[in-house]
């Protein structure tokens, strides 16, 4: 008989997770998980694809001075963002997507929200995600990150945040005049091809590194359940410029 713990496992694996060992966010915190971005002295954090503000709330409580600026184009999701205020008022909320140009364009809204992209999802990743197969269509608003400076109070150093399923080097084009000051970026890159004509790890990496960003490790990643081969790397860049 399988053990309570093998099921877990098999369960999580559907998913693209494995169970790791569970510490609370505090005993993370004690433990120095999160001891660099105390040691770069993060003081403001851009989170484009802020989703309902998980990433936000995880970094201001470690963070808890942080300055935070959210960028969530879907409503509902943007609805749901709007409760972080409520604990956090200060963050600064806007219900756009960023991108290469202004302008209003089509999503997919996955009906599972976090998959939702600009891009249309390839049979990889529905057949290893079965659960994001379904989607509709929602128009938002695209702005780039340089038109939205003088909203922004860019107080060093910064983190930039990018989780935008394939959409990611449309946003870097958006922030030419920014990225100079970003001292660090933690991006969600895929491996495989998950969504139609996307840009994968190394051409993402090749642009940062012409843009004097160091690549850093991965701060998580996601694998294929069905085989375990990893697709997807939240990856850290180190603005060399500003970080030495």
């Amino acid at each position: 008989m399988k053990s309570v713990k093998s099921i877990l496992h098999s369960l999580f694996k559907k998913t693209g997770y494995s169970i790791q060992p569970y510490y609370t966010l505090q005993e993370n915190i004690n433990m120095g998980k999160y001891k660099w971005l105390e040691e770069y002295k993060i003081k403001t954090l851009l989170d484009v694809g802020a989703n309902i503000g998980e990433f936000s709330t995880l970094m201001k409580q470690i963070l808890p001075d942080l300055k935070i600026y959210c960028f969530e184009p879907l409503k509902d999701c943007f609805l749901q963002l709007q409760l972080i205020k409520e604990k956090y008022s200060e963050i600064k909320l806007f219900n756009i997507g960023l991108g290469s140009i202004n302008e209003e364009k089509i999503i997919n809204h996955n009906e599972f929200a976090p998959s939702s992209s600009l891009l249309k999802a390839t049979n990889l990743s529905i057949n290893a995600f079965p659960y994001t197969s379904k989607s509709v269509d929602e128009k938002i608003k695209i702005c780039t990150l340089d038109s939205l400076q003088d909203e922004i109070i860019f107080e060093k150093n910064i983190l930039l945040k990018i989780d935008v399923q394939g959409y990611e080097k449309q946003v870097l084009l958006g922030a030419k005049n920014v990225l100079p000051k970003i001292a660090v970026i933690i991006i969600e890159l895929s491996i495989e091809e998950m969504y139609e004509d996307q840009p994968l790890f190394d051409e993402i990496y090749n642009f940062l590194k012409e843009k004097s960003f160091k690549y850093a490790g991965n701060y998580d990643q996601m694998a294929d359940p069905t085989n375990g081969k990893v697709l997807q790397v939240d990856s850290i860049f180190i603005n060399t410029n500003l970080i030495k």
